[in-house]
């Protein structure tokens, strides 16, 4: 165990390693992160709401909203409603910087609006928690990545998380890939999501014939 260490702590400074490491270890942890919040939105929060009276059911998504905007007036410091529109600003800066002590207040947020019928996806919310769990590696591993590393980072961790919601890295990786230009590190990031995630869909053999659709006259 001792020599396995050892080996990773040479190779962990050296080369694309440090890049290509912390995006695996972003994909799994923020495969986690969003696998909790869709069971909390939409298991919990939007199941009980969908067994209430009409009325209720009515009512829930104004209740939401001001869940969501009180939440964020009385925890987030200085922190906006945005979540993905956050990710793309943060790409384009220099320095792109995403507190970790917002993460907690806009999922929060986001499962009181989307968890009580409103008009919001899981996406928004996911990319953020991607992006900013990204970047809080690079924060906590800075001595060892380049400054480009930083947006892999920041890139692959939205990708991630958008990739955990549909259930789908390969239309992630498409899109982290023409955002930054590197495939391999996303591809890595967005994995794990997939696998934890996709555990609720039918292994379907890829030589299986379509379902066959007859069509019956009136």
């Amino acid at each position: 165990m001792n020599d396995l260490m050892e080996k990773f702590k040479k190779l962990l400074p050296t080369g694309n390693s440090p890049v290509l490491l912390l995006s695996i270890a972003t994909g799994f942890i923020v495969a986690f992160l969003i696998a909790g919040f869709e069971i909390l939105t939409d298991d919990i929060l939007l199941a009980e709401i969908s067994s209430r009276p009409l009325w209720q059911i009515a009512l829930a998504p104004g209740i939401g909203l001001l869940l969501a905007v009180s939440i964020i007036h009385f925890f987030g410091k200085n922190s906006g409603p945005g979540t993905s529109d956050e990710f793309v600003k943060a790409f384009h800066e220099r320095k792109p910087r995403l507190p970790l002590r917002d993460l907690p207040v806009k999922l929060l947020a986001g499962a009181a609006t989307i968890g009580l019928g409103g008009s919001l996806g899981l996406e928004g919310p996911s990319i953020y928690a991607g992006a900013t769990t990204g970047i809080t590696l690079s924060e906590r591993f800075k001595n060892w990545l380049r400054r480009e590393d930083i947006q892999v980072l920041l890139t692959a961790g939205a990708a991630a998380g958008v990739a955990a919601v549909f259930k789908a890295p390969a239309e992630e990786l498409a899109i982290g890939a023409h955002v930054v230009g590197l495939g391999r590190d996303l591809y890595i990031a967005v994995s794990p999501g997939q696998q934890i995630i996709e555990q609720d869909l039918v292994d379907v053999p890829a030589d299986s014939p379509p379902p066959e659709c007859r069509l019956e006259a009136a």
